[in-house]
C-alpha cells in the first residue's frame, strides 16, 4: 500500500494561526515511521500556497488550488 501524507500548513489560507501548524506536528510526532514501520510506503509533500495575499479568499483559494 501507498499513502501520500499531504501537508495543508494553514487555516482559512493563513500559515499564522494556530491550527496551521497540525499537519507538521504529526510528522515531526512520527506519522511517516508509524506508517512505514506497518509495511506502508510513505511520501510526504507539503502544499505551498506561494506569495501572500491581501485576504483569506484569495489565500484559501491560492492554497486550495494548488492541492487539487
Amino acid at each position: 500500500m501507498q499513502v501520500c501524507l499531504i501537508q495543508v500548513p494553514y487555516m482559512i489560507g493563513d500559515e499564522h494561526q494556530g491550527g496551521s501548524k497540525g499537519p507538521q506536528r504529526y510528522v515531526q510526532a512520527g506519522a511517516e515511521k508509524l506508517l512505514a514501520a506497518r509495511g506502508v510506503a510513505v511520501t510526504v509533500e507539503r502544499i505551498e500556497r506561494g506569495k501572500p495575499f491581501r485576504d483569506s479568499s484569495s489565500a484559501s483559494l491560492a492554497v486550495n488550488k494548488e492541492l487539487a
